[in-house]
């Protein structure tokens, strides 16, 4: 028997991620069956199927595409699915719900569960609940403590397999990183930490923020016993290139430093024609040995130093910053520390 773990995909409707996800769940479905080899496994998702807990209907057909082609490979002996924090809200329910119907050989896990795997060996599930928050967990502490597990572990805590914790992004990387996990068996992963942080993570199967760069997407299997694994690439991951319009895409890629397992992104600078952009980048792509997608297309940035200079002055001659003043803004505002950092990114 194999358990084969993977997280995080974050699957999206916007492009090119939806194409992406599209052609690129396919190749992961191929990639389960090779690593299930004839035999019989069990697959876990670790959570965070979705971008957002609300996805419009196509991005539900690839989810639905995806796991039910795994439950057809033979010998497939069932899936769980741990509700992750960007698979619900408290307003608009589980983006998973209508997964819960379409086999009896798939549990979607929406509340702390010990779930039975083989032989006398369990899996217990910590998914995210719309109660879970930094505010609610800021003593990191209280992750350490047995008293905290002990609701759901019962008398079986020397059995369980894998502790998969989805409590958000701020509380995840404290809870391995931070809390005394020894008390709780067995290998302990969470979804969130979109790269690996220890060696309790493997790392997620898919990239969709162009802050993940240079990031080799894994997923961690375990072949007859649950005290070793190990973890095997998968081709889901994305990598981003930013690069002017007009460039050797091919050159640009091969110099990057660490070169993309699954597929790239390519962002367009300088052009206002987006037509053009396409039918350059079609041309281009052919090239890559990897698949590639067209990802943004910046036409500001098509101006030379002394426009952008101009623009950027205080009025009176004075160049003013504008990371500042969107430091400023977020202060003054109260915005979030998370969205302060992805917009401040893309300054």
């Amino acid at each position: 028997m194999k358990l084969i773990l993977l997280t995080d995909n974050h699957w999206r409707d916007e492009e090119p991620f939806f194409i992406a996800a599209k052609s690129m769940s396919e190749k992961l479905v191929e990639e389960i069956r090779d690593i299930a080899a004839g035999g019989d496994f069990m697959l876990v998702h670790g959570g965070d199927v979705f971008a957002r807990s609300k996805e419009t209907g196509r991005v539900n057909g690839v989810v639905l595409n995806f796991f039910t082609s795994v439950l057809q490979i033979p010998n497939c002996r069932g899936i769980y699915v741990i509700q992750g924090n960007h698979d619900v809200k408290k307003e608009t329910g589980s983006a998973l719900d209508f997964l819960s119907e379409i086999s009896g050989k798939l549990d979607v896990i929406k509340k702390p569960s010990l779930l039975p795997l083989w032989d006398g060996k369990y899996l217990y599930a910590l998914p995210h609940m719309p109660v879970y928050s930094a505010d609610n967990f800021k003593d990191m502490s209280s992750y350490g403590d047995p008293e905290f597990h002990a609701p759901y572990l019962g008398d079986k805590a020397d059995n369980v397999a894998i502790v998969v914790g989805h409590y958000g992004d701020e509380t995840s990387i404290d809870f391995f990183k931070q809390a005394k996990t020894d008390f709780l068996p067995g290998i302990k992963c969470n979804g969130h930490i979109h790269k690996r942080v220890s060696e309790h993570y493997p790392g997620s199967v898919m990239i969709t923020r162009r802050d993940e760069i240079d990031k080799v997407s894994y997923v961690r299997v375990f072949d007859g016993v649950l005290d070793k694994y190990s973890d095997i690439p998968v081709g889901c991951a994305f990598n981003f290139l930013k690069i002017k319009f007009g460039e050797d895409v091919l050159k640009a890629y091969e110099a990057m430093e660490v070169k993309p397992y699954g597929s790239l992104v390519v962002d367009v600078q300088g052009h206002d024609d987006e037509a053009a952009v396409v039918a350059w980048f079609a041309d281009q792509k052919k090239l890559l040995p990897i698949p590639a997608f067209l990802g943004s297309v910046y036409p500001d940035e098509k101006q030379g130093n002394g426009e952008r200079a101009a623009e950027r002055s205080g009025g009176e001659g004075e160049e003013f910053d504008i990371r500042v003043l969107f430091a400023e803004f977020c202060r003054e505002k109260n915005v979030d520390e998370n969205v302060r950092k992805r917009i401040e990114a893309n300054l």
